[in-house]
């Protein structure tokens, strides 16, 4: 088995509510889900429920997958439709289960137990039936990532995290809900004959409600406060290194061109402004102008908690 692919340096949930903002978890709940916000805590499901359906399902998959396996012929080298279908259904319940749960509240053993065995069946199936589906290897890779977000705020929890660097960035908003991820995703907005437009988003959608206060993620400059097209009423931050800041869909400013923010001040109140579904906080971060994913920035100084996590899952996954 390859136990070698890297966990990443994966963004660790941080909070604004003190300078550099790491920590406190306890005090502020922070959540990652794929759709709408449900910051209400009687909304999210029982974290024992959670995890007992994922150690039943672990082993079902696995048992599954290796019944597939002995009656399906791996000369092909090519997936059989009917373990592409049991891989797709696997990795929709592990998502739809680790996107419910607030970060760092899974048993760390789930989490592991998780990581090892989604490697090891994907490892079997590779060897059986050649490279997985492009689809396929995109839902495992989302699993690792969901994975590792949970492990390093579960290391936050049990104070396994270094102290950050002065000009981290961190969150904007508390709590954290994770609404929509960087990268490609289907246009949540659909005007009449767009069909499923696929664009590419430059940031984070942080789930809230209208006026909830959008803070500063970093001391920096205000070197935009108005409209800005689809991302409606916006405010850009420039910080040092080259870095900035975008806060959209904001319902109100709080903060004029030319002001200077300290980290953590509150800048923006959370709305629906521009192109928007409903009520969040589009956030974006830029290096030198060019977009990049929050979530390593936000984690930037995590590698040694990451390297960490890795290590373990190697140990785990060798014996």
């Amino acid at each position: 088995m390859s136990s070698g692919s890297a966990l990443g340096l994966i963004a660790r949930p941080g909070l604004i509510s003190r300078p550099i903002g790491l920590g406190l978890i306890g005090a502020r709940r922070i959540v990652s889900i794929d759709g709408p916000a449900k910051p209400d805590d009687e909304q999210l499901p029982d974290v024992d429920t959670v995890a007992y359906a994922i150690e039943r399902r672990l082993p079902q998959f696995a048992n599954e997958r290796r019944m597939l396996c002995t009656r399906l012929s791996p000369r092909a080298q090519t997936w059989p439709l009917e373990l592409e279908t049991a891989w797709r259904r696997f990795l929709d319940d592990m998502h739809d289960d680790l996107a419910k749960v607030p970060l760092g509240e899974l048993p760390r053993r789930v989490l592991v137990q998780t990581r090892v065995a989604a490697e090891f069946e994907h490892d079997l199936s590779v060897r059986g039936f050649g490279p997985a589906p492009e689809q396929i290897e995109a839902g495992v890779k989302r699993l690792f990532r969901m994975v590792t977000l949970h492990m390093l705020a579960n290391a936050e929890i049990n104070g396994l995290t270094p102290r950050p660097p002065p000009g981290h960035i961190a969150w904007p908003v508390s709590p954290v809900l994770i609404t929509s991820y960087f990268g490609y995703r289907k246009d949540p907005v659909h005007e009449a004959g767009e069909g499923d437009d696929v664009r590419f988003h430059r940031g984070l959608d942080l789930g809230g409600r209208k006026g909830d206060p959008v803070y500063a993620a970093a001391q920096g400059r205000v070197i935009h406060a108005g409209w800005l097209g689809g991302y409606g009423l916006t405010i850009i931050l420039q910080h040092e290194g080259g870095l900035s800041t975008v806060y959209g869909h904001l319902s109100r400013a709080l903060v004029d061109l030319g002001d200077e923010a300290e980290e953590a001040s509150a800048i923006g109140l959370v709305g629906a402004s521009g192109r928007a579904t409903g009520p969040h906080l589009h956030f974006e971060v830029r290096r030198d102008g060019t977009s990049v994913d929050p979530l390593d920035v936000i984690g930037s100084a995590l590698g040694g908690v990451a390297q960490r996590e890795s290590l373990e899952l190697q140990r785990v996954a060798s014996r």
